[in-house]
């Protein structure tokens, strides 16, 4: 299962309790913010404490799956930035 957080913001679902509900299907995590009706952004420091939730949530569970950023358009310097505050939530 993909358990897909741009989706889960859009209707206003808390990422925390959508992972606890499917944790035991999911086999890849998208990530993305939602900056408005299908407009997928890059994550940024401002979300970093709600993806150490996550993080902490998925190595408690030895997650082991892929995460991968779902923007819809590419911004190398964002995605750079993006990705160096995963790595801090994620571990």
């Amino acid at each position: 299962m993909v358990l897909d957080f741009y989706h889960a913001k859009m209707n206003d679902e808390d990422l925390a309790e959508s992972y606890r509900l499917c944790r035991d299907l999911v086999k890849h995590v998208h990530i993305s913010t939602a900056e408005g009706l299908l407009k997928r952004g890059y994550p940024t420091e401002e979300d970093l404490a709600e993806y150490q939730t996550i993080g902490a949530m998925l190595a408690e569970d030895g997650y082991d799956g892929y995460v991968s950023l779902e923007p819809d358009a590419f911004d190398e310097e964002a995605a750079r930035v993006s990705l160096a505050m995963l790595r801090k939530a994620l571990g």
